[in-house]
Protein backbone atom coordinates (compact mmCIF):
# COMPACT_ATOMS: atom_id res chain seq x y z
CA UNK A 1 0.00 0.00 0.00
CA UNK A 2 1.40 3.45 -0.85
CA UNK A 3 1.90 6.16 1.74
CA UNK A 4 1.82 9.97 1.94
CA UNK A 5 2.52 12.21 4.93
CA UNK A 6 0.60 15.23 6.18
CA UNK A 7 1.78 17.61 8.92
CA UNK A 8 -0.87 19.49 10.86
CA UNK A 9 -0.03 23.15 11.44
CA UNK A 10 3.01 23.44 9.16
CA UNK A 11 2.82 26.26 6.65
CA UNK A 12 3.27 24.81 3.18
CA UNK A 13 4.89 27.88 1.63
CA UNK A 14 5.69 27.01 -1.98
CA UNK A 15 5.26 23.31 -1.19
CA UNK A 16 1.51 22.65 -1.17
CA UNK A 17 2.22 19.62 -3.37
CA UNK A 18 3.71 18.01 -0.21
CA UNK A 19 0.57 18.47 1.87
CA UNK A 20 -0.21 14.78 1.98
CA UNK A 21 -3.67 13.89 0.69
CA UNK A 22 -2.99 10.99 -1.68
CA UNK A 23 -4.13 11.51 -5.27
CA UNK A 24 -5.13 15.11 -4.49
CA UNK A 25 -1.86 16.98 -3.86
CA UNK A 26 0.55 14.11 -4.50
CA UNK A 27 0.82 10.50 -5.58
CA UNK A 28 1.42 7.87 -2.94
CA UNK A 29 4.96 6.64 -2.31
CA UNK A 30 4.98 3.00 -3.49
CA UNK A 31 6.01 0.25 -1.04
CA UNK A 32 9.77 -0.22 -0.96
CA UNK A 33 10.40 3.23 -2.45
CA UNK A 34 11.88 6.34 -0.89
CA UNK A 35 10.85 9.98 -1.06
CA UNK A 36 12.21 13.05 0.69
CA UNK A 37 9.81 15.81 1.70
CA UNK A 38 11.52 19.22 1.57
CA UNK A 39 9.44 21.78 3.44
CA UNK A 40 10.58 25.28 4.34
CA UNK A 41 10.26 25.71 8.11
CA UNK A 42 11.85 29.15 8.49
CA UNK A 43 9.76 31.25 10.91
CA UNK A 44 8.08 28.11 12.25
CA UNK A 45 8.79 26.40 15.54
CA UNK A 46 6.79 24.21 17.85
CA UNK A 47 5.36 20.73 17.99
CA UNK A 48 3.37 19.38 15.09
CA UNK A 49 1.52 16.16 14.33
CA UNK A 50 2.52 14.14 11.25
CA UNK A 51 0.45 11.22 10.01
CA UNK A 52 -0.16 9.12 6.94
CA UNK A 53 -2.76 10.50 4.59
CA UNK A 54 -3.40 7.42 2.48
CA UNK A 55 -6.68 5.72 3.25
CA UNK A 56 -6.66 5.18 7.02
CA UNK A 57 -3.03 4.23 7.70
CA UNK A 58 -2.91 6.51 10.72
CA UNK A 59 -5.08 3.93 12.48
CA UNK A 60 -2.25 1.43 12.10
CA UNK A 61 0.19 3.75 13.87
CA UNK A 62 1.78 5.69 11.03
CA UNK A 63 1.87 8.96 12.96
CA UNK A 64 4.37 10.88 15.05
CA UNK A 65 5.19 14.22 16.61
CA UNK A 66 7.56 16.59 14.81
CA UNK A 67 9.41 19.13 16.96
CA UNK A 68 10.96 22.17 15.27
CA UNK A 69 13.20 24.15 17.62
CA UNK A 70 13.24 27.94 17.60
CA UNK A 71 16.30 28.93 15.57
CA UNK A 72 17.57 31.54 18.01
CA UNK A 73 16.97 29.22 21.02
CA UNK A 74 16.05 32.30 23.10
CA UNK A 75 13.51 30.43 25.24
CA UNK A 76 15.84 27.67 26.46
CA UNK A 77 16.30 29.35 29.85
CA UNK A 78 12.53 29.60 30.37
CA UNK A 79 12.01 25.93 31.25
CA UNK A 80 13.86 22.97 32.76
CA UNK A 81 13.10 20.26 30.24
CA UNK A 82 10.96 19.27 27.29
CA UNK A 83 8.42 16.53 27.83
CA UNK A 84 6.69 15.17 24.76
CA UNK A 85 3.53 13.16 25.35
CA UNK A 86 1.41 11.75 22.56
CA UNK A 87 -1.95 10.30 23.51
CA UNK A 88 -3.83 8.14 21.02
CA UNK A 89 -6.83 5.86 20.85
CA UNK A 90 -6.02 2.52 19.29
CA UNK A 91 -8.93 0.45 18.03
CA UNK A 92 -6.79 -2.60 17.26
CA UNK A 93 -8.52 -3.27 13.92
CA UNK A 94 -6.10 -2.95 10.96
CA UNK A 95 -7.12 -0.23 8.52
CA UNK A 96 -7.48 -2.66 5.59
CA UNK A 97 -10.04 -4.70 7.55
CA UNK A 98 -11.91 -1.58 8.62
CA UNK A 99 -11.93 -0.18 5.06
CA UNK A 100 -13.28 -3.45 3.65
CA UNK A 101 -16.03 -3.55 6.25
CA UNK A 102 -17.01 0.08 5.67
CA UNK A 103 -17.09 -0.34 1.87
CA UNK A 104 -19.65 -3.13 2.19
CA UNK A 105 -21.95 -1.18 4.52
CA UNK A 106 -20.84 2.40 5.26
CA UNK A 107 -20.88 3.13 9.00
CA UNK A 108 -22.32 -0.27 9.85
CA UNK A 109 -20.88 -1.62 13.07
CA UNK A 110 -18.55 1.36 13.27
CA UNK A 111 -17.51 1.18 16.87
CA UNK A 112 -16.35 4.18 18.83
CA UNK A 113 -14.82 1.70 21.25
CA UNK A 114 -11.09 2.17 21.67
CA UNK A 115 -9.99 -0.54 24.06
CA UNK A 116 -6.45 0.74 24.30
CA UNK A 117 -4.90 4.15 24.90
CA UNK A 118 -1.34 4.62 23.71
CA UNK A 119 1.03 7.01 25.46
CA UNK A 120 4.03 7.73 23.26
CA UNK A 121 3.07 4.65 21.27
CA UNK A 122 3.02 2.28 24.26
CA UNK A 123 -0.06 0.54 25.62
CA UNK A 124 -1.01 2.61 28.67
CA UNK A 125 -2.06 -0.54 30.54
CA UNK A 126 1.60 -1.48 30.86
CA UNK A 127 3.01 1.88 31.95
CA UNK A 128 3.80 3.20 35.40
CA UNK A 129 1.93 6.37 36.41
CA UNK A 130 3.35 9.55 34.91
CA UNK A 131 4.32 12.02 37.60
CA UNK A 132 5.27 15.67 37.23
CA UNK A 133 6.97 17.80 39.88
CA UNK A 134 5.55 21.25 40.51
CA UNK A 135 8.03 24.05 39.82
CA UNK A 136 10.28 21.88 37.78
Amino acid sequence: MPVTLHAHGLFQRNSTYYDGPALITECGIPPGSQFTYIIETRDQSGTYWVHSHYRMEGIDGLRTALVILDQDMSLLDEYDEDVLLTLEDWGQEPNNDLMERLQVTPFANLSTDHPTVLINGINANFLQPIRFTSGR
